[in-house]
């Protein structure tokens, strides 16, 4: 639609509702990357609607007449819907284009209008036309150039998604005194999904994740269609039972979310900006989290690591190396990796072996080969046999412990591990 046509809709909205109302007013595009700094939310903020939609655009209307109707009305200043290109088809067809059932207005310009009859202030707000402002389609990126998808199904499709509406909520929630309610309600599964991981990831306390709930049959296809009760096409058909509009019954849930960017504090705004990085820097972060808490108990006698009172049952080579790397643990012995650790391991386990045998506590061979390669190849292979264990949630965090690439040592304060049997410390 052209600014004319844009600016047409709105002078017919004033005609509509016989009050004066300014006209729309067209912002920037959407940012694809900007800063994650916000200052506190103000009594002016605004409130932008994100939305993903699908095939069943009256997600949309149905979702703003339920903010208005609230315990605390709120009457979104901007509202932007993401969507395929069979989406867009669909929000330009059935809201955004001129109807005879509503006078020749559109269900948009009706809704706005409604609103403004039952005392909400609509002057300036409900910002939403067929601009790419305002309606998102879908992108990836081609060898020749971004696609608009027109489906959202396969993995490379919503990865695509998942990085697309990354951008569209990074654009709001970074933007001073703003505001952001995101609705789930529309659109495939998927994109729902996408879009409240997106909103957990970087939103902020105050901005809200609704769903939008329509009592039956007013979620089902009628004639002509339902999208708000106070509509002007006031009688529908269902399956040629007359129903009324004003009838249907219809609530707003608010989802609750966790903000994981609390837990990040500055460090958070300056990661990649794609959903997948930002996705496995908070796995990261939270395990990191996770692990500081952890204690362990090492028992050469019953072979167990056990982490905080869990315990987990070794073999004796894996009973060996992490003997051998919490030795090293508490000595403060450093390896620039397993090969240089490989003759230390060898001294190790045959002083250990000559202890259990001074005690006559000969319970298993701790042999190292004599093969430097071998016995590196046996620590390796000890270390990821001990991580195919960790399957409870317990004793998953141990995994960041151990060492990995990069890092030959338990990474763990010497303090928060105790040992026990022969020479227990």
């Amino acid at each position: 639609m052209s600014d004319q046509q844009t600016l047409a809709q709105t002078t017919r909205h004033t005609r509509l509702s016989d009050m004066a109302t300014a006209p729309m007013k067209t912002k920037r595009h959407l940012p694809k990357t900007a800063p994650l700094k916000k200052p506190p939310f103000a009594a002016s903020e605004k409130t932008v609607l994100l939305a993903v939609t699908g095939m069943s655009p009256a997600v949309l209307t149905e979702t703003v007449w339920t903010l208005a109707h609230g315990a605390e009305p709120v009457i979104p200043d901007k509202v932007v819907a993401v969507t395929t290109r069979a989406g867009k088809k669909k929000l330009q067809e059935e809201l955004l284009s001129p109807r005879p059932d509503y006078s020749g207005h559109t269900v948009w310009m009706a809704l706005s209008a409604s609103l403004h009859k039952k005392g909400h202030n609509t002057e300036n707000k409900l910002q939403f036309g067929d601009t790419n402002e305002h309606i998102r389609v879908f992108t990836r990126n081609t060898p020749t150039g971004p696609a608009e998808l027109d489906t959202v199904t396969t993995d490379e499709e919503n990865m695509a998604a998942a990085d697309f509406l990354l951008d569209c909520v990074r654009a709001i929630v970074s933007t001073e005194n703003t505001r952001l309610v995101a609705s789930i309600a529309g659109g495939y599964k998927t994109m729902s999904a996408l879009l409240y991981a997106c909103v957990s990831l970087i939103g902020h306390d105050g901005d809200r994740i609704t769903h939008v709930l329509v009592q039956d049959p007013f979620d089902k296809q009628l004639s002509p269609g339902f999208y708000y009760p106070a509509q002007p096409a006031k009688i529908l058909d269902f399956k040629g039972r007359k129903i009324r509009a004003s009838d249907a019954v219809i609530s707003l849930a608010d989802v609750p979310f966790v903000p994981f960017r609390k837990l990040f504090s500055e460090n958070f705004d300056a990661h990649p900006r794609s959903f997948t990085e930002l996705v496995d820097f908070c796995k990261e972060s939270v395990d990191s989290i996770a692990a500081k808490d952890i204690r362990l108990k090492f028992d050469r006698l019953a072979r167990t690591l056990a982490v905080n009172g869990e315990p987990l049952r070794l073999s004796p080579s894996e009973c060996m190396v992490i003997d051998f790397f919490i030795h090293s643990l508490k000595n403060k012995a450093v390896f620039s990796g397993y090969k240089s650790a490989v003759d230390n391991l060898k001294t190790f386990a045959a002083a250990q072996m000559a202890e259990q045998k001074k005690k006559n506590l000969v319970l298993q061979e701790w042999k190292c080969p004599k093969d430097d390669g071998e016995c590196c190849h046996l620590i390796t292979r000890s270390i990821s046999d001990i991580k195919k264990k960790l399957t409870t949630p317990t004793l998953k965090p141990l995994a960041r412990i151990l060492p990995q690439k990069g890092r030959c040592s338990l990474d763990i304060d010497p303090a928060k591990v105790k040992v026990e049997g022969w020479n227990g410390s």
